[in-house]
């Protein structure tokens, strides 16, 4: 195959492979990294060089996909998961990676991410 596994390089993007050509994608996640390589097929059946390709995708941030906002002392993701799926396939990404903490979060800014993380739970509960 043409196409080697994906390794995601952290919560800020992806890494991968094609025809031996490194590929980065400054958004997580399996499911960008899907779409890329259909961007990439479709781009290569119209003639477009792998290194136009792989400089265009270093550019892609998409607002509300997998989007990263510094609120004070609490990082936030915002993303328009709008279905079941779309939602699974985002926590499942999020769930193989690995956050590190500057410092240490107050106790309102953990009740906060609780709350949310509640909240998530609860919608996954329904959507199932």
């Amino acid at each position: 195959s043409d196409i080697s596994l994906f390794r995601t390089v952290d919560i800020l993007g992806s890494k991968f492979f094609v025809k031996g050509i490194e590929f980065v994608l400054n958004i997580p996640g399996e499911f960008n990294v899907q779409n890329a390589l259909c961007a990439i097929s479709t781009c290569r059946a119209l003639g477009v060089p792998y290194e136009i390709i792989k400089e265009a995708l270093l550019d892609v941030k998409i607002p509300g996909r997998v989007e990263l906002v510094n609120l004070k002392d609490l990082l936030v993701m915002v993303d328009y998961a709008h279905n079941g799926v779309s939602l699974e396939n985002l926590l499942t990404s999020l769930a193989h990676q690995k956050l590190l903490l500057k410092k240490q979060p107050s106790q309102e800014v953990l009740l906060t991410a609780l709350k949310v993380l509640l909240q998530i739970i609860l919608l996954l509960l329904e959507l199932h």
